[in-house]
């Protein structure tokens, strides 16, 4: 029982004749005027520096070096690394495309969407609430225009919302029971409590631009209570470790231009935005997760990751190289943005704008040196005890590296050198 949809030719055919190609493909590609209905660019799947790769407005594209061809699924599938359903249904849902429900699912799995329907129906309201919510609170208005430097298009780009005494007595239209399942509601002694009080809301929508969350932060002076941020829980819409915050805007972007930031934290990412760095994204409140990175270096071939400066962002960097090494190929990077003291890029950006943020970019240290440093951390290899202790974390670095046979190669070379002997 696979639960996907059977494409036949009639849908096939309306997605295909939805999607504008030489648009979606412009969205990567500089393309240039080749006729009436033609365009081309140099083909991105080999090198070559006089165009030969064509785009026609009925529907397919060839390049004429390589031979790659395809409409407009085969592009998502053959620059972005999407498989056929992942891509039909992404222009499906872009170009609001009805897809059947898929033909082999049971009555219980039926149950299950119409179930996560409405889920995301409740998430929605409650976002309209909140929304609506900043008018009426001029407190927390201030907070996101003052003290976090916010102009309006920001606020309304990332549906930013205020909650106060709760949500829970605004949605009573529906079971309480759905309001626990959803995370905005929590038991307590059997009593449904609201989850969220007294915060700034911020909506957590998946790549695909379906609200699945929220996060809260504490914005009132004095406000002491336990945690500064609040995540909602994972639910059956929400698994933490498969969601990127503020990948359903960032990924145009990052597919254009191949390249993608990764910081910690949502006003971080609502930050970078509004000085026009649309590439960046968060992990949900975790650690960046292994299969996290591997969807990012599956949009771009570059990585920057600018974690706080502080201990946990430091931790944070040495776990988010692991994970590089494991997944990268030949051809990509990852460099590693070095935040000063309790500096992120919130801070950063708020005191220096784009300029200090372009500096911290270009002065970003690639993957090989993080790694080396990792690897001599502590260690004086003049001393042979130690230089073996660094040779043991030397190889256990490089068993991480499994798609990138001729950067494992260079990196050993690298790592016997700052070692001091051969890692054979």
């Amino acid at each position: 029982m696979s639960g996907f949809i059977r494409f036949d030719e009639a849908i096939l055919g309306a997605i295909r004749g939805a999607v504008d190609l030489p648009a979606l493909i412009g969205q990567d590609l500089e393309l240039r005027r080749a006729g009436p209905d033609s365009f081309k660019a140099c083909c991105p799947f080999h090198a070559e520096s006089t165009p030969s790769f064509f785009v026609k407005r009925n529907g397919f594209y060839r390049c004429y070096g390589c031979e790659k061809t395809g409409d407009a699924i085969e592009w998502l599938r053959q620059r972005h690394g999407l498989s056929f359903h992942e891509a039909a249904c992404q222009l499906a849902r872009t170009h609001r495309i009805a897809l059947p429900p898929p033909p082999d699912l049971s009555e219980e799995a039926r149950e299950q969407v119409r179930h996560n329907a409405q889920l995301r129906r409740v998430l929605e309201e409650a976002s309209r609430i909140f929304r609506r919510g900043l008018a009426r609170r001029p407190g927390a208005h201030r907070y996101l225009t003052t003290e976090r430097g916010l102009d309006e298009a920001a606020i309304s780009t990332f549906e930013l919302g205020v909650v106060g005494s709760g949500v829970a007595p605004l949605l009573s239209r529906y079971p309480r029971g759905l309001l626990v399942e959803a995370g905005l509601a929590l038991l307590d002694d059997g009593e449904v409590v609201d989850r969220f009080t007294h915060r700034i809301m911020v909506p957590i929508r998946n790549q695909s631009g379906a609200l699945v969350s929220f996060a809260g932060r504490l914005y009132l002076p004095g406000d002491r209570r336990e945690s500064k941020y609040l995540n909602g829980p994972e639910t059956a819409i929400f698994r933490k470790g498969d969601e990127l915050f503020g990948a359903n805007l960032a990924q145009r972007a990052i597919r254009r231009e191949r390249t993608a930031i990764v910081v910690e934290g949502y006003f971080d990412v609502i930050a970078l935005h509004g000085i026009g760095e649309y590439r960046a994204v968060a992990p949900m409140g975790t650690a960046l997760a292994a299969n996290q990175v591997e969807r990012l270096l599956l949009m771009a071939d570059h990585v920057y990751f600018a974690f706080d400066g502080d201990a946990a962002g430091r931790r944070a960097a040495i776990s988010a190289a692991h994970a590089a090494l494991q997944h990268i190929r030949d051809g990509q990077s990852a460099h590693f943005v070095n935040l000063p003291g309790e500096c992120d890029p919130d801070t950063l950006v708020r005191a220096g704008g784009a300029e200090a943020w372009t500096g911290a970019l270009e002065a970003a240290a690639p993957l090989s040196a993080v790694a080396i440093g990792q690897v001599l951390g502590g260690l004086d290899v003049r001393v042979v005890e130690m230089r073996v202790t660094a040779a043991q974390r030397a190889r256990e670095l490089l068993q991480h590296i499994r798609h990138a046979p001729l950067y494992r190669r260079s990196f050993q070379q690298a790592l016997e050198e700052a070692v001091g002997m051969p890692l054979e």
